[in-house]
């Protein structure tokens, strides 16, 4: 009789813990964009001689250590403020996305015909890092680079050495759904 209850408890340990292994890994599956579909990458440029010259662009913040690859942002900048502002959301899990970011304001450096190019140099006292967005208004482009500073403070002791640079695109949904209908 104890043999049984042996046996049956082995086999019920086993299988919980194939059951337990089997929800893990589908919970920790690296999923970028599974059932979120965020809209494809938009351009606006008013233009110079406007009355109230704004360049908008939005779309997926893509590029390699994201912490959310399927997220979406609107940059909007604005020349008689001086400021871009940037909003984010993030897929945060399977299904969820997270807290719609306030609009952070990055102080515009430049802003010419080609170009407007705005940093968080204000931001970079208690940061270890710098953020530049640059906007290509010819091509229609944004990228945005993120630089390692601070580094012989403490609080940045343990901080990112390495320059990343992102870009706005589609969404990978977003790509997926267009290459679909390109076989069609």
């Amino acid at each position: 009789m104890k043999w049984i209850f042996l046996s049956l408890g082995i086999f019920l340990g086993l299988l919980s813990g194939a059951a337990s292994f089997l929800l893990y890994e589908q919970s920790h599956t690296n999923r970028t964009d599974d059932g979120i579909l965020f809209s494809g990458k938009v351009f606006y440029d008013s233009g110079d001689t406007a009355s109230y010259p704004t360049i908008v662009i939005s779309g997926t913040l893509t590029g390699t250590g994201l912490l959310y690859p399927n997220n979406t942002r609107v940059i909007s900048c604005e020349q008689q403020i001086n400021f871009c502002s940037v909003s984010s959301v993030d897929q945060i899990g399977p299904n969820q996305i997270g807290r719609m970011d306030a609009p952070l304001p990055y102080p515009i450096k430049k802003w010419d015909e080609h170009e407007v190019i705005a940093t968080d140099d204000d931001a970079t006292v208690i940061l270890c890092y710098r953020t530049t967005i640059t906007i290509d208004r010819k091509q229609k482009t944004l990228l945005w680079v993120e630089e390692p500073i601070n580094q012989t403070r403490p609080s940045c002791k343990n901080a990112e050495t390495t320059i990343r640079k992102y870009s706005i695109e589609d969404s990978p949904g977003w790509k997926r759904m267009r290459e679909t209908l390109e076989k069609k």
